[in-house]
């Protein structure tokens, strides 16, 4: 079983070009599974990818296979880095 990836409020704003407000605001709707941390009077959304819509998934894998090449994805055991070829595998 793979581990679930949560991605901040920025991210998901990035990958679905809305703003962060909107975001936020979907978090709080429901439209999301998102779970908050909170700092001070402000709360921190993570958002799990796996609500997302399957176009920002495969937004998000195609960055993440974009960066094969950084310095994280090397040191990444044989096996992970085949997981995440086996996962863009699947979404496309």
């Amino acid at each position: 079983m793979s581990k679930e990836i949560w991605l901040s409020v920025d991210e998901v704003s990035q990958l679905s070009e809305e703003t962060k407000e909107t975001v936020r605001r979907k978090c709080k709707r429901g439209e999301y599974v998102a779970v908050f941390e909170k700092q001070g009077k402000y709360k921190n959304y993570f958002i799990s990818l796996d609500s997302l819509p399957l176009e920002f998934k495969r937004k998000y894998y195609k960055q993440k296979e974009d960066n094969k090449d950084s310095k994280f994805y090397k040191k990444l055991p044989i096996g992970q880095k085949n997981k995440q070829v086996n996962i863009l595998n699947l979404l496309n």
